[in-house]
């Protein structure tokens, strides 16, 4: 099993921009599927369009008080939908991820592979940490990469303090791919830190299923 991360750190907004920079300027400057997203994002807004997709957009989050769970939120179709509700009595497979973030694109294949085999029986859910402050303009950049990569399960984008927000609510995300397991009783049966294969994961599914 193979697994790969990159380091990035969501205490401050600032933090995040200063890390993401470097990244993209050290490592992704040659990488033609990290060109390619950088296209997506200065594509005109038609080419970006969210029709069609499952690119959602986070509305709250609610960090776990006193017998309150941690929770989050999207819209979908002009509706408020919870994960608590959407996911309740089911597997969950919870991953973190970003369009400029290679292990984190070379694992999406995996993941789908497993939504088509699997989609009966888990939720899939990624939670892009874009570097964009506005969520719209997250949402155009994680809506082409999701059409141009055939991602077939529900992706949550948002602004900078609401994906930072997001990114801890289970235990800081210090890395990124960073994918957590929920067996049906709404527990994490495992955290995955860093790229893995289908097999791998499907090994962790298997054991909360």
């Amino acid at each position: 099993m193979t697994r790969v991360s990159y380091v990035l750190s969501l205490s401050r907004s600032t933090v995040i921009a200063l890390i993401i920079t470097f990244f993209t300027l050290s490592c992704t400057g040659n990488d033609a599927e990290a060109q390619q997203a950088k296209k997506a994002k200065n594509a005109p807004p038609e080419a970006a369009s969210t029709q069609g997709t499952l690119v959602y957009t986070l509305k709250n989050v609610q960090k776990a008080q006193g017998v309150a769970v941690a929770d989050f939120s999207w819209i979908a179709n002009g509706k408020e939908v919870k994960f608590s509700e959407f996911t309740k009595g089911k597997t969950v497979f919870l991953n973190y991820w970003a369009t400029w973030c290679p292990p984190c694109r070379r694992e999406i294949p995996d993941i789908i592979q497993l939504a088509k085999e699997y989609g009966d029986k888990v939720v899939f859910i990624g939670i892009a940490l874009e570097n964009e402050s506005a969520a719209s303009e997250a949402q155009k950049l994680v809506s082409g990469y999701v059409t141009k990569s055939g991602i077939n399960y529900i992706n949550l984008v948002g602004g900078g303090d609401l994906v930072q927000a997001a990114s801890s609510l289970y235990g800081d995300v210090q890395a990124i791919p960073t994918t957590f397991i929920f067996g049906k009783n709404g527990k994490i049966t495992q955290r995955i830190e860093g790229s893995t294969n289908k097999e791998g994961f499907l090994m962790e599914l298997q054991k909360a299923m």
